[in-house]
């Protein structure tokens, strides 16, 4: 018996990823060529696959036929509403992280691509989130919003707005 899949339009993590590429892209230039209007976000419900989220690209030629947008990201309906915000906000980040630099430049070769996932960008993550390892451990607690100004964070990590040269050059190396 197979579980129906349902999904929607999930404008909640779309403006989440608005906020963060408006105040990201300020502090690393990596983040100034991605529009968020050719992302779709929608919102699975019905199916479990252990992430939170998910990215898939689309590619060259069915971004031109068949879609305008050139990435997905699928969000787990079921873990999305046990999140706080925070959470959420570091989810959609985590997805963000996963676009390739020059992703959105039809003249780039990584067009329509995606990063692969290594230590150094979870690194820059776990920077961001003021030094959680754990952020997306069911239960976590504690994680920095960073795009909220009154959380200050319990002083584990520097912060969005204040990335060390170190974790500058390892986003640098991680999108080269």
């Amino acid at each position: 018996m197979s579980v129906k899949l349902e999904w929607q339009e999930d404008s909640e993590a779309m403006t989440i990823a608005t906020e963060l590429i408006e105040k990201v892209s300020d502090t690393l230039d990596e983040f100034n060529g991605i529009d968020p209007s050719k992302i779709r976000f929608i919102r699975i419900m019905g199916r479990q696959n252990g992430k939170p989220q998910k990215v898939t690209s689309v590619g060259f030629p069915f971004n031109i036929d068949i879609t305008s947008y050139l990435y997905y990201i699928e969000i787990d309906d079921e873990q999305w509403k046990k999140m706080d915000e925070a959470h959420r906000v570091a989810t959609v980040l985590e997805a963000l992280m996963e676009i390739a630099p020059g992703g959105m430049d039809p003249q780039s070769a990584n067009y329509g691509k995606k990063r692969k996932k290594d230590f150094n960008g979870y690194r820059v993550v776990i920077d961001m989130l003021d030094g959680r390892y754990d952020w997306n451990l069911p239960g976590s607690t504690g994680v920095r919003n960073i795009l909220d100004e009154n959380d200050k964070g319990n002083g584990g990590g520097n912060g969005i707005g204040s990335l060390t040269e170190e974790d500058k050059n390892n986003l640098d190396s991680l999108l080269s």
